[in-house]
This record gives structure tokens, C-alpha cells and sequence, in this order.
């Protein structure tokens, strides 16, 4: 009981906004320093309908796409299922393609991904 007295007399009940913010930068140089990013896999999963002026679906697309990385610093999806089907063979040469592109230092929009980074942030 003492002890969480003591505790509780030096934890203050709420943080500033000094502090919070000192705290989040912490935790990001972590995440970085950590490349914590870089450990996971996850999955994407996404619905694009087009309707016509009535309403009624004129085409659907429907994809399950693992991201995983490709180095510390790149990531990229791959389709796992285009429509409840898996890849066609030109679906994976066309990923297997476009992962050495960026590899090699082609972004996925034909630029060095060091240019994507300075774009996002601008």
C-alpha cells in the first residue's frame, strides 16, 4: 500500500502536450531503429464495384493481397486472389516483374523509391 502511494505521488495523473509528444517521438525512433515494419505480413482485402446509371453492377473487382517486405525499407503486395481465384501464371510473372523493378530501384511509379518517400511527404 505504500508503495503504490509513493507511486502514485510521482506519476502524474495526466501527461502534457509537451509530453506526449516527446513520448510518440520516442516511440517512433524506436519503430525505426527497430524496423519493426519490417517483421510483419499483412493482408489487404479490397471491393471495387462499378455501377451503371441504374444502379446494377457493370463490373466487380475483388482482391486479396498479402503485403510483405521486400527489404527493411520496401514493401509490396502480392495478389493471393483476383475474384475468389488465385493468380494466373501472367498474374505472378507480372508481380514477380515489378518486385525486381523495385529492387532494382524503380519505384512503382518508374521513379527511385527515395523520390516516392520525398513525394509523400510534401
Amino acid at each position: 500500500m505504500i508503495l503504490f502511494l509513493l507511486l502514485a505521488s510521482v506519476v502524474p495523473d495526466t501527461l502534457t502536450a509537451d509530453e506526449v509528444v516527446r513520448k510518440a517521438v520516442e516511440r517512433a525512433a524506436w519503430a525505426e531503429a527497430h524496423k519493426v515494419d519490417s517483421h510483419y505480413v499483412w493482408t489487404r482485402h479490397s471491393v471495387h464495384d462499378e455501377l451503371d446509371s441504374n444502379g446494377t453492377v457493370k463490373t466487380h473487382d475483388d482482391r486479396l493481397v498479402q503485403l510483405v517486405p521486400l527489404t527493411a525499407d520496401l514493401r509490396t503486395g502480392r495478389l493471393i486472389t483476383k475474384n475468389g481465384k488465385p493468380p494466373t501464371d501472367a498474374d505472378r510473372q507480372a508481380e514477380r516483374e515489378r518486385e525486381k523493378n523495385i529492387l532494382a530501384g524503380n519505384g512503382p511509379r518508374g521513379r527511385p523509391p527515395a523520390k516516392e518517400e520525398e513525394l509523400r511527404r510534401r
